[in-house]
């Protein structure tokens, strides 16, 4: 038994799949061995700066900025060694300007000559990134300049982070060490805090002798409270 109307389904499955390719929110593209763009839809072309049919047969890496450029190589060259899902972020260039940032994420298809690459804009999260590392770079610089001793701790009370005051007393290298190496004489400093690594949000106060760079000790006053909320 034939089925007559298989041709009529099949095109529309193509029709449809084609469709949802074109209009698809990501940019999708396809590049050959030496970065030439095989096939790309509306999005990707959007990206570029350019008109689709004006873009087939250019040079991907023509849009990518010099910074950026040898990331796309590398990615290139990983992607068409068999690597599935080779990735980079690069930004791209409209007369010159970096126009945005776009993360890209390539496969070889089964003939090993095309790139199958999806290209996602990131610019608004990179510019979220670069402004927390502005504010983290102000705090630090804040934090560094008081004279009090600031040190967080991990839920092994291990010292992760401290200003610079902390460096003086403890020494350049107590970062990673247990906070109770610090400690002289049996104390019960860590019964006492212990609420504090159990999801209490009060500010504790305790006083504990401490041990300083130069084995002289003193007793320090601690005010703590956990970060986590």
């Amino acid at each position: 038994h034939r089925d007559l109307h298989y041709p009529l389904r099949r095109q529309r499955q193509m029709c449809i799949r084609d469709r949802l390719y074109d209009f698809a929110p990501s940019g999708y593209l396809s590049l050959s061995k030496d970065g030439k763009i095989a096939e790309l839809n509306f999005a990707a072309a959007k990206m570029l700066g350019k008109e689709r049919l004006h873009l087939q047969n250019s040079l991907f890496g023509f849009f990518v900025s010099a910074e950026t450029k040898p990331a796309f190589n590398d990615f290139l060259e990983e992607a068409f060694s068999g690597k599935a899902n080779a990735t980079c972020e690069v930004a791209l260039t409209t007369n010159g300007d970096i126009s945005m940032v776009v993360s890209l994420t390539g496969s070889c298809d089964e003939s090993g000559e095309i790139c199958l690459v999806t290209a996602v804009d990131i610019t608004e999260r990179k510019r979220a990134e670069e402004k927390l590392k502005v504010l983290f770079s102000r705090q630090n610089a804040i934090l560094s300049s008081v004279p009090d001793i600031i040190v967080e701790v991990d839920n092994n009370k291990v010292c992760t982070w401290s200003n610079r005051a902390g460096f003086d007393f403890f020494g350049e290298d107590f970062i990673g060490k247990e906070a109770a190496s610090f400690f002289e004489g049996e104390q019960e400093t860590y019964k006492a805090v212990q609420p504090l690594f159990s999801g209490n949000e009060d500010v504790f106060y305790i006083e504990s002798w401490q041990r300083r760079k130069d084995g002289e000790k003193r007793l320090l006053a601690w005010w703590l409270q956990s970060n986590e909320r």
